[in-house]
């Protein structure tokens, strides 16, 4: 049987031509094997194109690519995983200048019944909203996006700022009104602020912190210790703030 991508795409294209959904028949002629190394190569071409904007003939890129994943569905056995997404975060989040934003790249390999149909690097960022964590969804490569059901891909919130969180939170439920008052009265010191500032002066994007760890990794330690400070100060007021709320409402 003719194994070549460029005969396959013309098969399937003639027999789309004839009508009255001439596919399924064509593709009973294939193994499954076959379809789904076919669809291998399909998707290839879609991850290719990453995520530059929707060309005008996005619909004839995906053609061959939506006929094999709704083929492969329509017959898979009863058992069968179908299509699954393996998702793995690359490293710990990293922050982003001053604004309290954090960056994290996320791999993704994409597979059909244990075959690998292809991989890409998704990136996301995140940040604290009202003492909350909140991470932005991942946006997928262009010619994906549509064609199969995609998960909702976000940033980890990062670790020392969860625990830290959670510390400050169990104390607060432990504490009397008038001890919660008191954590709030702490502020950065001013070398804490300039080792920020300093930091921020240089790091204005992911690829400049992974320069700075290689050039100045003491300045990269003590500045993200500095901001977990800070953080953790910002947070003792906000929560010293609704336990205030709290009291006030109690006493009406």
């Amino acid at each position: 049987m003719p194994g070549s991508a460029g005969w396959r795409r013309s098969a399937v294209d003639s027999g789309i031509a004839e009508g009255a959904n001439p596919t399924d028949a064509l593709l009973e002629g294939f193994s499954r094997d076959e379809i789904l190394d076919w669809l291998q190569e399909e998707f290839d071409g879609l991850l290719m194109h990453g995520f530059e904007p929707l060309p005008k003939n996005a619909g004839l890129e995906r053609n061959n690519a939506e006929i094999l994943f709704r083929y492969l569905e329509k017959t898979k056995a009863e058992k069968s995983p179908g299509l699954k997404f393996e998702v793995e975060p690359v490293g710990n989040p990293e922050e982003l200048g001053a604004e309290g934003k954090y960056y994290q790249e996320i791999d993704v390999t994409i597979r059909y019944e244990g075959v690998e149909l292809g991989s890409c690097v998704l990136e996301s960022e995140g940040e604290y909203i009202s003492g909350k964590w909140v991470g932005e969804s991942a946006q997928w490569p262009t010619l994906l996006q549509g064609l199969v059901p995609l998960p909702r891909v976000a940033i980890d919130e990062p670790r020392h700022q969860r625990q830290e969180v959670a510390r400050i939170e169990e104390r607060e439920t432990k504490a009397e009104p008038r001890e919660i008052s008191g954590l709030s009265h702490s502020a950065p010191s001013a070398g804490l602020l300039d080792v920020i500032k300093a930091y921020d002066d240089i790091v204005d994007r992911p690829e400049a912190r992974k320069q700075l760890q290689q050039t100045n990794p003491g300045l990269v330690a003590a500045r993200d210790q500095a901001v977990v400070q800070e953080k953790r100060e910002r947070l003792q007021e906000e929560l010293a703030a609704r336990s205030a709320r709290q009291s006030n409402s109690r006493r009406r």
